[in-house]
C-alpha cells in the first residue's frame, strides 16, 4: 500500500481551492459586468451594509482586509459614482452609508 505524503496532499488541496476560487471569481465578474461594478466594490458595498449605518472606513478596511488608504480611495470613487454617501458628523469622522443607488444591484 502506498503511503500518502501529507505535504503533497496539502499542496494539492490548496491548489484545488485556488482553482475553485478563481473560477468562482471569474463567474462573479461576468455577473457583475452587466451592472458595471467590480467585485471589490461589491465586496465593500456588502461590508458597509453588514456593518450598518455607522460603518467607518477603518471598520470596512479591517473587514475586507485592505489598507485604510485603499478603502478611502475606493469609497471616494464609489461616492462619485453614486453608490454610497460618505457622511461626516465631525471633522475626524468618516462614517459611511449606502446611497439610494445601492439597491439597483439586487444583492441586498
Amino acid at each position: 500500500m502506498k503511503k500518502i505524503n501529507s505535504t503533497e496532499t496539502s499542496f494539492e488541496l490548496w491548489r484545488l481551492i485556488g482553482r475553485v476560487n478563481h473560477v468562482i471569481l471569474l463567474r462573479r465578474q461576468r455577473e457583475l459586468k452587466q451592472h458595471h461594478i467590480p467585485v471589490r466594490q461589491l465586496h465593500v458595498l456588502v461590508t458597509i451594509r453588514d456593518l450598518g449605518p455607522m460603518a467607518t472606513l477603518s471598520a470596512v478596511a479591517q473587514r475586507v482586509e485592505r489598507e485604510l488608504n485603499v478603502i478611502s480611495m475606493q469609497t471616494a470613487i464609489m461616492e462619485k459614482d453614486g453608490l454610497i454617501k460618505r457622511i461626516r458628523n465631525t471633522p475626524k469622522s468618516n462614517l459611511l452609508k449606502i446611497g439610494v443607488n445601492g439597491e439597483r444591484f439586487g444583492y441586498y
